[in-house]
């Protein structure tokens, strides 16, 4: 009976432990949230700016492709239609 005791103390006292060392997990993400917190209001406009540089910088890609896809399109689709109007006489 005594062992069991034991057992039953040293349960309790694991999950005294357990319950404790998650308490100061959230009080500690609590502290480090308040911490971060204002600086990522201040690091917001410099976020922004990368954001918008970022877009502008995909936009501008995007425009550059499609001048040469475009043009390559055309010329392709010059080429071809005769064989497609052949192809569809036959």
């Amino acid at each position: 009976m005594l062992e069991f005791l034991a057992l039953m103390v040293f349960l309790f006292a694991g999950g005294l432990i357990v319950t404790l060392f998650v308490a100061a997990l959230g009080i500690l993400k609590f502290t480090l949230h308040a911490i971060v917190w204002p600086l990522k209001i201040l690091l917001l406009p410099f976020i922004l700016v990368i954001f918008v540089v970022k877009l502008a910088l995909v936009i501008s890609f995007v425009a550059v492709v499609l001048t040469f896809v475009v043009p390559v399109a055309i010329v392709a689709l010059v080429f071809a239609a005769p064989f497609v109007l052949v192809s569809a006489l036959t």
